[in-house]
């Protein structure tokens, strides 16, 4: 009995080590790509809705395979084992997938899996802090360093000698690192292709050299580390050998993206969800199917009055420009001078108002200038929102709608055209919600930012409010 106990306590130890190491591996990345990321706060609440999801889960196979037994007394609750198999194939998967889709596809996830993967190579004593250290000083140097996992580019031109000054830095640092047998290696590099030894020669003459019995001991890591001297397609194999080797004996690793429905049912998401995809996907329309799938109902928000306000405002200057030039053509701008073609697009262009058959707009006595300048801004106003309604109706709150949907279980899609902003009321709300126990598991909050730029988006509601997802197809 005892001993199981110490065992679960060590796994437990050890896996939350990893998950540790997950978050730094995060802040890393966040460092190197500038790239915004989880805050603590909000990683622990993410692993803590995923961790409910998965014994919630489990709980239900475990009742499902149970057989039957008639009793007297009421049935108790099953039972989960956090054993080894808890981590390897149902936590520690699901909250690495969702790490990965909250970065960047194409450059950060690979880079990400090979932080990640050097920090649990340290944690399992499979590397020094000193060959870490050089392997992220010499990485961070190559160019295109993130697309590492890319096979189709090089990090360096193969038919390009060496530099100099870069070889002498390599000799150096790798005698330091490896006393025994680093500037041995190097010197032998050099001695036989000489010290301007193109790539294209070091590549399949350093392949040689791990196979000398003088270098045949050595570990994947310090051919990585010795690997710098020619970066090649072998090197690259080399990389994402380790990542394997490393992750997969941690949980069960996979390189392959989450879909945007595995995503949604792999937790209770009770915070908003920010949904980053590329721009030829209708996100309507894609959302609708799933929600149709999961049989919920789906309000979809398209307006926010708050962003229209603050562009409104942006654009009176606009407008007092188009009433100036308006008031200094009224006496000469006549519709008889506006018989070309040329003349009607020019006055067209300074957003004029309307124009009479005969005389000019001073003529009409009904017609004044500030109330038909109104009109025409309100209208185009109006129309710079495909969306918005042209009536004078006042619309519901987003916030009233997002609030009542999270009661009954429904999901929100918030698609306006500026990113919106009411996004601080809506998560102060949840926030209250989620302490009151308010919301209903089927409830799910999904904010578009398809097309906006990385500064029209909050960085305070993606690091410490909402779930990112990227969408990559």
């Amino acid at each position: 009995m005892y001993a199981e106990m110490i065992q679960k306590y060590e796994i437990l130890t050890y896996y939350s080590k990893v998950i540790l190491d997950m978050f730094l591996s995060l802040k890393v990345l966040s460092k190197i790509m500038n790239e915004v990321t989880y805050s603590w706060k909000m990683f622990k609440q993410i692993l803590q809705q995923i961790l409910k999801q998965v014994i919630r889960a489990l709980a239900q196979d475990a009742v499902d395979g149970k057989p039957k037994k008639s009793t007297s007394r009421g049935g108790g609750k099953p039972q989960v084992d956090i054993d080894l198999r808890f981590f390897q194939q149902n936590l520690i998967p699901k909250l690495h997938k969702t790490l990965v889709t909250s970065v960047r596809q194409d450059s950060s996830a690979p880079l990400f899996n090979l932080i990640f993967g050097m920090r649990v190579a340290l944690l399992q004593d499979r590397v020094t802090k000193q060959e870490m250290s050089f392997f992220f000083q010499q990485l961070l140097l190559l160019k295109d360093f993130q697309d590492w996992r890319k096979t189709e580019l090089d990090f360096v031109e193969m038919d390009a000698a060496i530099p100099k000054k870069r070889l002498a830095e390599l000799t150096k640092a790798l005698d330091k690192l490896y006393p025994a047998f680093g500037k041995k290696f190097t010197e032998k590099l050099e001695a036989d292709l000489g010290q301007a030894f193109l790539y294209k020669d070091a590549s399949l003459y350093i392949f040689k050299l791990f196979k000398d019995p003088t270098f045949k001991g050595l570990s994947l890591v310090q051919e990585i580390c010795l690997g710098f001297l020619c970066p090649d397609h072998e090197f690259k194999s080399k990389l994402t050998q380790f990542v394997y080797q490393q992750l997969s004996e941690v949980f069960d690793f996979s390189e392959e993206y989450s879909r945007l429905h595995q995503f949604l049912s792999r937790a209770s998401w009770k915070h908003p969800i920010a949904l980053l995809s590329v721009s030829h996907v209708n996100m309507i329309n894609t959302l609708a199917s799933i929600a149709q799938h999961y049989g919920v109902g789906l309000d979809v928000i398209r307006t926010d009055q708050e962003a229209d306000k603050i562009a409104a405002e942006q654009r009176r200057g606009v407008n007092i420009r188009v009433d100036n030039i308006i008031r200094s053509n009224l006496l000469d701008q006549t519709a008889v001078a506006m018989q070309s073609r040329e003349q009607r697009y020019q006055r067209l262009q300074t957003m004029a108002t309307s124009y009479l058959k005969t005389g000019n707009i001073c003529s009409d006595k009904a017609a004044t200038l500030s109330k038909l300048n109104f009109i025409q801004n309100s209208q185009r106003q109006q129309f710079d929102n495909p969306d918005k309604s042209i009536s004078e109706a006042r619309e519901e709150d987003p916030v009233r709608v997002i609030e009542r949907s999270a009661r009954t279980g429904s999901w929100v899609l918030v698609s306006t055209i500026r990113f919106p902003q009411f996004w601080k009321r809506v998560c102060n709300k949840l926030e209250q919600m989620r302490q009151e126990d308010k919301i209903d598991d089927q409830f799910r909050l999904i904010f578009d930012l398809q097309g906006y730029a990385q500064n029209d988006i909050s960085d305070a509601f993606v690091f410490d409010h909402a779930v990112s997802f990227h969408l990559t197809e």
